[in-house]
């Protein structure tokens, strides 16, 4: 099963959320025309990708099969990830060099800044997933390096996925709004597997 960029643009409509999604959803998030998104539609329903309810005159939309869905939720997350590059570059060493210094399983920035909307005295938080290292300690060196305030929030494995029950608001930031700087795979598997 080989994809074309369209039926991959088509299929990443379905994400971050991945709940069901009616066909003119998907027309609005990806800007193709009603017969490009149907024709992307019934390849990927052909091959087992997504499946089809019909709820009224419509139909409702659904991913079925996430192991082929990953590439789009991969490209996603990278386009993510370079519109935030793009926007803020000056933070892309201070990430870098905290990811390097913790070496977490996962990096997720969320907040305002993983919304584009940062204020001034706006901090940057960070999700990190099984650190090696100390987060705090290293966040604050790298604070006082650089004036430039990180705000981590580290979670062992075993609390990761628990994170969608206790605290329902952080998850849905995470995993709609987040940006994963580091380790995509651990998360789609976490959130999506």
């Amino acid at each position: 099963m080989l994809l074309n960029s369209r039926e991959i643009e088509v299929l990443s409509s379905f994400f971050p959320e991945a709940e069901p999604i009616t066909a003119s959803q998907i027309q609005k998030r990806c800007g193709y025309s009603h017969e490009r998104v149907h024709s992307a539609l019934k390849t990927l329903e052909k091959e087992g990708i997504i499946t089809s309810k019909p709820v009224g005159k419509a139909f409702l939309y659904s991913v079925r099969n996430f192991g082929a869905a990953y590439i789009s939720s991969a490209h996603l997350a990278l386009e993510k990830k370079e519109k935030f590059s793009n926007k803020f570059p000056h933070l892309i060493k201070i990430l870098d060099e905290f990811f390097a210094k913790t070496r977490p399983d996962l990096l997720i920035i969320f907040g305002s800044y993983a919304r584009m909307q940062p204020l001034k005295e706006s901090d940057l938080d960070i999700l990190c997933a099984n650190p090696k290292a100390q987060p705090e300690r290293i966040a604050a060196e790298i604070n006082h390096r650089y004036g430039f305030k990180l705000a981590p929030v580290s979670v062992s494995l075993e609390e990761f996925p628990k994170i969608r029950q206790d605290n329902p608001e952080l998850w849905r930031s995470l995993k709609q709004g987040g940006v994963v700087w580091k380790g995509h795979e651990f998360f789609y598997d976490r959130a999506y597997g």
